[in-house]
């Protein structure tokens, strides 16, 4: 929606549309500031809001919030993250990987043949990476961040060919896995030569940064793995190292290449 109403327009929008809360603003003072902007041009009545905030205090009351409890703030943080938590988000993560170009080649990818493990976007060597690489003994890490250059890439395909197998990691750093990802013209070209070749790509972002990456149609392999995070990168490696089966599908409808429930 922020597409097309710029400038927290996106924000009121949805307000009129019916929307009680407005879960990801862009700016939420913004937001709050041109809200109330729109009760005084007569844009949203004040009977609406009145009837959101009704809505919301009866879901409060449902839930008891208007009873004080106390917090127990001991070992918050261990209880948060106990096994059996983490155990249930790498499940999730698994069952999330949607392969949409590759199923083929990956199954004949081989942990005896020289391998060199890349991941773009990110200054320094990733989980991707790490976990690849206990299996793939015979393998090499390269590293290109977002701004690299014509100059920084060549110094990688210098190496390139001398490895039997490709396997390239994109990762979008930001905090909110958004479209928009920022990656320097010559890495998308780096990515496009790349798609012409034998490599293994996984995405780990917004899928509408697809959209954005052009070659990637044309790839011998592409996992989309959503996110950055440590679980969801461990998952695409489990599928490179042929010890998962991916059963996600595409959400979204990304361009005419990746299309809503898109699988391989």
């Amino acid at each position: 929606m922020v597409k097309y109403f710029k400038d927290g327009e996106a924000d009121v929008m949805g307000v009129i549309a019916g929307n009680d809360i407005l879960e990801l603003s862009e700016n939420s003072d913004r937001a709050i500031k041109l809200v109330r902007k729109a009760v005084r041009q007569d844009r949203i009545s004040m009977d609406r809001i009145d009837e959101s905030v009704k809505k919301i205090l009866t879901a409060k009351y449902w839930a008891g919030l208007n009873v004080r409890d106390s917090i127990n703030e001991r070992n918050v943080v261990a209880d948060v993250n106990r096994p059996s938590s983490l155990v249930l988000l790498q499940k999730l993560a698994d069952a999330s990987m949607t392969l949409l170009r590759g199923k083929a080649n990956i199954k004949q990818l081989s942990k005896d043949r020289r391998t060199v493990i890349i991941s773009l976007g990110t200054p320094g060597v990733t989980e991707f990476q790490r976990d690849l690489g206990t299996y793939y003994k015979n393998s090499v890490f390269y590293t290109l961040d977002r701004n690299a250059n014509a100059a920084a890439i060549a110094k990688v395909l210098r190496y390139i060919n001398v490895f039997d197998q490709v396997i390239i990691g994109i990762h979008d750093t930001r905090i909110r896995p958004g479209n928009g990802m920022i990656l320097s013209n010559d890495l998308k070209m780096f990515i496009k030569d790349m798609s012409l070749s034998n490599a293994i790509f996984a995405l780990f972002a917004n899928p509408y940064n697809l959209s954005a990456l052009p070659g990637l149609e044309n790839s011998r392999g592409l996992i989309v793995a959503y996110q950055k995070e440590d679980f969801m990168q461990k998952a695409a490696a489990s599928v490179i190292k042929n010890q998962l089966i991916p059963t996600g599908r595409l959400p979204v409808t990304v361009n005419t290449f990746f299309k809503y429930g898109d699988k391989d």
